[in-house]
C-alpha cells in the first residue's frame, strides 16, 4: 500500500486522504480510511474502561476521551476506532476494533487467582481504566509473580492509575495501593522511572501537608530495596539500564531522606571539592552527587559547583550543574540562582525557563517564586 501510495504521487501533490485509501486498496481494508480519520482528524485520545459482570459473567469494554479537565456540563462525544486487545490469565487472547462504538463485551472465567491485562504490551494509543475487581486482581497476581505481567504494562499500569487520579476518575489511594503491591519487586528502569516521576507530582501536593512524614517514610519503604540492588557504586561491565535506574533511584531516596544516600553523595563531593582531577565524579552519578549535595550543602558546595559551571565547556555538565542549583534549599542561594538566571553572562536567555520551572518545585523557593 505505502509503494503503491509513493508510485502514485510520485513528484506530485497528495491529501493524507490519500495515503489512507492507497492502503485500503492494497490490503482491502476498505474501513481504514474511517479508521484514521477518528484518530487524525480530532482532538485527544481516548480511554477504556473494563467492568466485570458478575452476573452475567462478561467483562464489559466501553470508550470516552481522556481529559484531565472535564467541562460536566458538554461531555465529550468523540469516538475513536481503538484496537482493543485483552488477555485474560485463563484463556484465550481477545482482540476486537470498536469502530466508534461506545460498548463492547466479552466472556470472562473470573475465578480465585485469574487476573486480565487491556491493551496488551502498551501497544495501543489509550489508557485502560480497571473498575475495582479487575484492578484487585492485578495487584494480587503483581504480589504473586510480577514477572506475569510484561513491563510495558507494568508502567502503563501505573501511568494510568496517577493520571485517571488527575482526572478525577480514582482516588489517590487506587495507585497508592498499586505500586505498594508491587514495587519493592521491581528492577526494571522504565517502570521505576514512570513510579517515581508519579510520587514526585503527588510529594508535590503532599510536601507542606502533616501526612507529608507518612508518605516520605512510605516511599522510602518502596525504595529500599531497589537502593540495596543498585549500590552506590557502578560495577564493570553492568547494563546500561543498571547505570540509568541506579540514577533516578539514588535521587528519590535522598530526596525522601534516606540517611546513607545522603551521605554517599556527601562523601563523593567532598573528595571531589578536595581534588577535581583525581576525584572527579563518574558520569553516572553526577545527577544524583551534585544534586543531593547542594540540597543538602551550604554556601560552599554552592560556590564550587557554579565555579564548574563559569569553567565547563561541555552544555550538558553545564546544564546539570544549573539544575542541580536550584535544588538548595538556603533563600539567599535560591535568591542567587534567580539572579543568575537573568545575568546573561551566567546563563543563556533561552535556559531561564529551567532555572525557573525546576524553581518552581523546590518548596524552599515558593515564597520568593510568588
Amino acid at each position: 500500500g505505502l509503494r503503491q501510495y509513493l508510485e502514485e504521487y510520485a513528484y506530485g501533490n497528495a491529501m493524507t486522504s490519500d495515503l489512507w485509501n492507497s492502503l485500503a486498496s492494497a490490503s482491502g481494508l476498505t474501513e481504514i480510511p474511517t479508521m484514521m480519520h477518528s484518530w487524525t482528524l480530532q482532538m485527544g485520545y481516548p480511554y477504556v474502561s473494563l467492568r466485570w459482570d458478575a452476573a452475567n459473567g462478561r467483562v464489559t469494554a466501553s470508550q470516552q476521551q481522556f481529559q484531565i479537565a472535564v467541562n460536566a456540563s458538554a461531555p465529550s462525544t468523540r469516538m475513536w476506532w481503538v484496537p482493543l486487545v485483552v488477555q485474560p490469565s485463563n484463556g484465550p487472547l481477545q482482540t476486537t476494533v470498536m469502530d466508534v462504538e461506545q460498548t463492547v463485551a466479552f466472556a470472562y472465567n473470573r475465578v480465585p487467582e485469574s487476573y486480565l491485562i487491556g491493551n496488551v504490551n502498551a501497544t495501543g494509543f489509550y489508557r485502560v481504566l480497571y473498575d475495582a475487581p479487575l484492578l484487585a486482581d492485578l495487584r494480587a497476581q503483581l504480589n504473586r509473580d510480577i514477572n506475569s505481567i510484561p513491563v510495558d504494562n507494568r508502567a502503563m499500569l501505573i501511568n494510568d492509575a496517577f493520571s485517571f487520579v488527575k482526572a478525577g476518575l480514582q482516588t489517590a489511594d487506587q495507585p497508592l495501593a498499586l505500586v505498594d503491591s508491587f514495587l519493592r519487586a521491581e528492577t526494571n528502569y522504565v517502570v521505576w522511572a514512570t513510579a517515581i516521576g508519579a510520587l514526585s507530582e503527588l510529594s508535590q501536593l503532599l510536601v507542606l501537608q502533616p501526612s507529608y512524614g507518612t508518605f516520605s517514610t512510605w516511599a522510602l519503604s518502596l525504595l529500599a530495596p531497589a537502593v540495596q540492588y543498585v549500590g552506590f557504586a557502578p560495577k564493570a561491565n553492568e547494563p546500561d539500564t543498571i547505570k540509568l535506574l541506579r540514577d533516578v533511584v539514588l535521587r528519590s531516596a535522598a530526596k525522601y531522606g534516606d540517611s546513607s544516600a545522603i551521605a554517599s553523595a556527601q562523601q563523593a563531593f567532598a573528595a571531589f571539592m578536595a581534588d577535581p582531577v583525581n576525584a572527579a565524579i563518574s558520569p553516572d552519578l553526577r545527577n544524583f552527587v551534585y544534586f543531593t549535595a547542594v540540597q543538602n550543602g551550604g554556601e560552599a558546595e554552592f560556590d564550587f559547583l557554579l565555579q564548574r559551571y563559569q569553567q565547563s565547556i561541555v552544555a550538558a555538565e553545564k546544564t546539570r550543574i544549573l539544575y542541580a542549583l536550584t535544588f538548595t534549599r538556603q533563600p539567599y542561594l535560591i535568591q542567587r540562582v534567580l539572579d543568575l538566571s537573568l545575568d546573561t553572562n551566567y546563563v543563556r536567555t533561552q535556559d531561564t525557563y529551567l532555572v525557573l520551572s525546576v524553581l518552581a518545585g523546590n518548596v524552599y523557593a515558593r515564597d520568593l517564586l510568588r
